[in-house]
């Protein structure tokens, strides 16, 4: 029966017996208690029992472990859907949504949010309320005492998100004075870390009004030596704001790069060469960027460059390069199989079959996958690396996955003609129970068990 149908014989029923079924749900389910207040609640009643909530966070000396933090996440976010039926004015919205806010510490004191599903619901849910309201509200002096009020106490980093979205609901006048108001407030801060507090928060706005000057001046007043990546961001304003000069400049200017960062310059590099007409050195980026990791999304980038009908003479190239290295990549495995070079791809697999790490099951599965249909014995190259991978770890939950990769293995045996270098399936599967036999837990779970 579809949705439709079942929703008509619903309607059916007349409003007594849903009524009925309603009552009963809730009294045996917690959710479906909340919703059924939410239905039957006045517009006042709804915010009075919002504000009495906001009491009960405020009041609570109850720990949340870990382990209950998601629901007590949910619980904010039922509070806060409660909340906003009631359609309540901007004025009245923003207060309350802003007195939420205030309750944060009240709640991360007492609660192992190392999951972060509570920081969560403050910076997305809670967040995107607050946005919404602040949008509607016509007092924009009200809204920038409140958000600099907000951001004072801000002593668990989820209300950075209400800077950050300034530009959603002030405008550049009031964002300015926001900035200026946060830039007297550092002047005058000897605590540190309170400094940098309002720095971060000069420069979200600064990025937000494409204000690379202003945001520069608040990196160099947290940290007057900048780091490297410091030099990368504030390049990265200056290109956003229409200044690829000044900021190919202050990547330049960057000595000794950490390795971790290089990408990341490189692809600054390539917007600036772009933005500046370089085609020289916008190829150059583009090619340095697709070498160091072929893949289809650096290969679509690279062709933006240079051109999409060379796509195949780069993919002859790159795919010769890779099977005459002695090197083995999981990312070049990758790209071939994405390029549909599925007979190379068979052959570097076949080649480089002892440098599989079945753990690293996230990329080695999506391609055993897709060898599947055109190239059995590759697809069994990696199969058999998960599946060892599993039997070496002996860890029981991974079990189900080895037996379904043990399974593939059986259905791949009949597709393969011819086994070149590789054991034969049921000579790999003898050497599988000999060094396996006493893994009861998992022979117990396939057909058949050790046959």
């Amino acid at each position: 029966m579809g949705e439709d149908d079942r929703r008509e014989k619903l309607i059916g029923l007349g409003p007594e017996k849903l009524a009925d079924a309603l009552l009963e749900l809730a009294y045996r389910s917690e959710d479906a208690g909340v919703l059924v207040n939410r239905l039957t609640s006045s517009k006042e009643e709804i915010i009075k029992r919002f504000k009495a909530q906001l009491s009960g966070l405020k009041r609570s000396k109850r720990f949340v472990e870990r382990r209950d933090a998601r629901q007590l996440a949910q619980r904010l976010e039922d509070m806060l859907i409660d909340f906003a039926s009631a359609e309540p004015d901007a004025i009245t919205g923003i207060r309350l949504v802003s007195d939420l806010f205030a309750c944060d510490s009240s709640i991360f004191e007492r609660c192992d949010d190392s999951y972060g599903k509570v920081g969560d619901f403050f910076r997305y849910s809670a967040g995107a309320l607050f946005s919404e309201y602040a949008e509607l509200l016509d007092d924009k002096g009200y809204l920038c005492d409140l958000l600099f009020d907000l951001y004072e106490s801000d002593d668990y980093g989820v209300r950075s998100i209400l800077i950050d979205e300034a530009h959603h609901y002030l405008g550049e006048e009031e964002m300015r004075r926001l900035s200026d108001r946060m830039w007297e407030r550092c002047e005058d801060e000897e605590d540190e870390r309170k400094r940098w507090h309002w720095n971060r928060g000069i420069a979200s706005i600064a990025r937000q009004l494409k204000d690379p000057v202003l945001f520069e001046a608040a990196y160099r007043k947290s940290w007057p030596a900048l780091h490297n990546k410091a030099f990368l961001d504030i390049a990265a304003a200056y290109l956003e704001a229409g200044l690829p000069e000044i900021a190919l400049e202050r990547v330049q200017s960057i000595d000794n790069l950490e390795m971790h960062r290089v990408c990341e310059r490189d692809q600054l590099l390539l917007a600036i060469y772009g933005r500046l007409g370089d085609e020289t050195k916008t190829e150059e980026m583009a090619w340095r960027l697709f070498r160091r990791e072929r893949g289809m999304l650096a290969l679509e980038e690279l062709l933006k460059v240079v051109g999409d009908e060379k796509r195949e003479g780069i993919v002859d190239c790159e795919t010769e390069a890779i099977l005459a290295s002695d090197r083995f990549s999981y990312s070049d495995a990758s790209f071939m199989v994405e390029a549909g070079r599925f007979e190379e791809a068979e052959a570097y697999l076949l080649r480089h079959r002892e440098s599989l790490d079945g753990d690293v099951y996230f990329v080695l599965k999506p391609i055993a996958e897709a060898l599947e249909e055109e190239r059995p014995l590759g697809a069994t190259v990696l199969y058999r690396a998960l599946l060892d991978s599993i039997l070496s770890r002996a860890i029981s939950k991974y079990y189900n996955h080895g037996i379904r990769y043990l399974k593939k293995l059986d259905q791949l045996e009949a597709r393969v003609d011819d086994w070149k270098s590789l054991q034969p399936h049921a000579e790999y599967k003898e050497r599988l129970q000999a060094a396996h036999g006493r893994k009861r837990s998992f022979w117990a779970k396939y057909p058949g068990g050790q046959g």
